[in-house]
């Protein structure tokens, strides 16, 4: 989005911000809950906010609505209305968000706070006001009051350690200025929000420099500190998520966390085991292995990789054993590293391959189905290529599950057997075709140019998009040109929004084969209904002319969702898995008042039974598990893009997400995490959590299937 498509210049904004920020610096916050204020807001309130914040200045939504509510009577209307401003992610409108800095309502001014920090996104791309306007956020943000909430401390801490900085030396005024939002802080919301800050400035040290000792003190010293509960459990992650940013997480660190009673802790204490000497390492490991939470054995399985070559793989071999699948396949997975014993290696997994092969989806509860004998085949394509060769190209030829046919697609990538990713590449699964086709360019390059040009003609944009990029310096330039053209010509007619990808990617290619010849046909794009693609034309048509070409997108009227019943009561959602897959079930709590379009979304796909026999196909253990895509990829779900509706809930373990690929190109696939992922706050919508049958979830597979997904209304509606 251009920042400035509200009309408002920069030169006569700025300098009336860094004004307005000096009266802000003294402001004292109180500690009224917004509960005691008053009641609810009006759902029509709500309603009218969501549709002009999802306009975000476009489709003629003019802020002049927001504008006007963030000063209305009642508080919670307030709050979305500075919510919605920030959510425009404009700098021109901090002088509409600062003065709610000063409202009243605790929870109002927390909005504010946050809101400040999304608008300030827009300095990511360096403006030459951005560096005035960033250390006049610093001194609003960080002056808060001896009375102040600790959760306004905290939000302003977090705020504070994300924001875009130019330098270092910006940054490390934010973290003085972090830090002292810490002292004299009580309960543990003020210090979690300092740590968030803290870990997120720690994460960009490499461009702009390390914590101080100061800031590494702190996390030291919460790290081992006393507490149960999520409360302190999470302070503690935050603690070594920060230490192990900031490449401070020591041996005495290291071992704090393992003997953490969190589970999350010790998991992170075996990811920071890497600054250990591989000797210590390897004993840590080895003890860490009797951990009964199946994340952490998962993780020592993960890090034996990397030792190995000198400890040879009795570990992983042993792990093989293990009651989790998603331990026994990361055992599986870590026989194909540099191991002493390679023979035993070679013969252990023969074995598994023979034992387990399935080439079916079905699986038993708590059990590995068809996955055992797929990665078992990979790990022995990597571990002995001449022993692998023949199973590849038995599965080539007898397997029909797609799932199976993808991992011997690695495998015989692995082992070069071109013959058979040919076979792999010419027709199927979609998934199959992609990563035969990124394999075969790897081994023969322009050799693969005809299954490439065939396979534009598929409808899968992952497939296209991967033949597209796969063209690169084809020497077929004309022939290449007319078939590309034709692909864009018919993924433009279909109107998605996620034809996006695919689309960038014939472009991209077409800009290397054409030539001005082909100009007329791709002229229509320049009013393309999405403006990154109409640009993308705009650059094109500028190259093969050699005159500046102009964009003139016109922009598709926004989905309509049914916004108002979702504004009252509590709505949920049970997401019941398929029997023949594990099975079970879990339920959600949706969270329409922060994310009212995605939830309705979600609700209307749910209800048509949009995510009926689709699965989970990407399942990273310690990370996320994601699904809700037709054709079981990333790039392909429902059709129009989400808004990104970010706010202040974080990504902690059992809420769900919604996938992007880019800001605002949502199309209602959905993660679930599986750890606190703090690193994806203010990037990704957080639109529900689990509240019952976490387990179930967390007990995912790739490629399980959801059997339906259940909209559970609140009671009497």
């Amino acid at each position: 989005m251009q920042q400035d498509d509200l009309g408002v210049g920069f030169a006569s904004w700025s300098h009336r911000l860094i004004g307005l920020s000096a009266v802000f610096v003294s402001f004292s916050f109180g500690s009224r809950s917004l509960a005691a204020q008053e009641g609810g807001a009006d759902s029509l309130a709500a309603v009218r906010i969501a549709v002009v914040e999802d306009g975000r200045g476009k489709r003629g939504q003019s802020p002049e609505l927001l504008r006007s509510l963030a000063r209305d009577l009642r508080s919670e209307v307030r709050a979305q209305a500075v919510r919605a401003l920030g959510r425009q992610q404009n700098p021109a409108l901090l002088p509409d968000i600062y003065p709610a800095l000063r409202d009243r309502v605790p929870a109002v001014r927390i909005e504010a706070i946050n809101a400040a920090g999304q608008a300030l996104t827009a300095f990511r791309t360096p403006r030459p006001e951005g560096r005035a306007l960033l250390a006049a956020a610093i001194d609003s943000l960080s002056q808060v009051g001896p009375n102040a909430m600790g959760g306004e401390r905290g939000v302003a801490a977090r705020t504070l350690g994300r924001l875009p900085y130019p330098d270092s030396a910006l940054a490390r005024v934010a973290e003085s200025a972090i830090l002292r939002l810490s002292s004299g802080a009580r309960g543990t919301e003020a210090t979690t929000g300092v740590l968030h800050g803290l870990y997120s400035l720690a994460r960009a040290r490499r461009t702009l420099g390390n914590l101080s000792s100061d800031g590494i003190s702190l996390a030291r010293t919460q790290l081992v500190r006393p507490g149960a509960g999520e409360a302190a459990g999470t302070l503690r992650r935050l603690a070594m998520l920060t230490l192990s940013a900031a490449g401070a997480a020591d041996e005495a660190a290291v071992t704090a966390a393992l003997r953490d009673g969190d589970e999350q802790v010790r998991r992170l204490g075996v990811v920071s085991s890497t600054t250990l000497a591989p000797e210590r390492r390897a004993s840590v490991l080895r003890a860490a292995l009797r951990d009964l939470s199946p994340m952490v054995r998962h993780e020592v399985v993960r890090g034996w990789r990397g030792l190995a070559a000198a400890e040879g793989c009795g570990l992983l071999i042993e792990s093989i054993g293990d009651a989790d699948p998603s331990v026994v396949l990361a055992a599986i997975d870590g026989l194909s590293a540099t191991c002493r014993d390679k023979d035993r290696v070679a013969d252990t997994l023969l074995s598994i391959i023979d034992a387990n092969r399935s080439d079916s989806p079905i699986r038993a509860r708590g059990r590995a189905g068809w996955h055992t004998h797929a990665h078992a085949l990979v790990a022995l394509a990597r571990t002995n290529p001449d022993r692998a060769r023949p199973i590849v190209r038995r599965e080539v030829r007898d397997a029909t599950f797609w799932g199976v046919r993808v991992y011997a697609a690695r495998a015989a990538a692995i082992v070069g057997d071109t013959a058979s990713l040919r076979t792999l590449a010419s027709s199927g699964h979609g998934n199959v075709r992609e990563a035969a086709l990124g394999a075969l360019v790897a081994l023969v390059g322009h050799g693969a140019d005809d299954l490439l040009l065939s396979a534009l003609d598929a409808t899968e944009y992952h497939v296209i998009a991967e033949a597209a990029q796969g063209l690169k310096g084809t020497p077929d330039g004309p022939r290449a040109t007319d078939a590309l053209v034709r692909t864009l010509v018919r993924l433009t007619s279909e109107g998605r929004d996620n034809t996006r990808d695919p689309r960038v990617a014939i472009l991209d290619r077409l800009e290397e084969t054409g030539s001005a010849a082909a100009a007329e046909r791709v002229r229509p794009l320049l009013s393309d209904f999405d403006s990154t693609v109409a640009r993308r034309a705009a650059a094109v048509l500028t190259r093969w002319t050699g005159q500046t070409v102009q964009a003139a997108p016109q922009l598709k009227p926004a989905p309509v969702e049914a916004l108002a019943p979702l504004m009252r009561g509590e709505w949920r959602a049970r997401v019941v898995m398929s029997p023949e897959t594990g099975g079970g079930s879990f339920e959600l709590r949706l969270f329409p008042r922060e994310a009212p379009y995605t939830v309705a979304r979600f609700v209307r796909l749910a209800r048509a039974g949009f995510y009926n026999g689709l699965t989970f196909h990407r399942v990273e253990p310690g990370f996320v598990t994601q699904g809700g895509s037709p054709a079981a990829t990333e790039y392909v779900g429902d059709g129009p893009f989400l808004r990104d509706e970010l706010g202040l809930r974080s990504h902690t373990r059992g809420t769900l997400g919604i996938s992007t690929r880019g800001r605002d190109t949502g199309d209602a696939q959905m993660f679930i995490n599986l750890t606190d992922n703090f690193r994806l706050d203010h990037d990704y919508t957080v639109f529900a959590e689990i509240t019952r049958g976490r387990a179930v979830a967390e007990s995912v597979i790739e490629a399980d299937v959801i059997q339906r997904i259940e909209i559970i209304p609140p009671a009497g509606r």
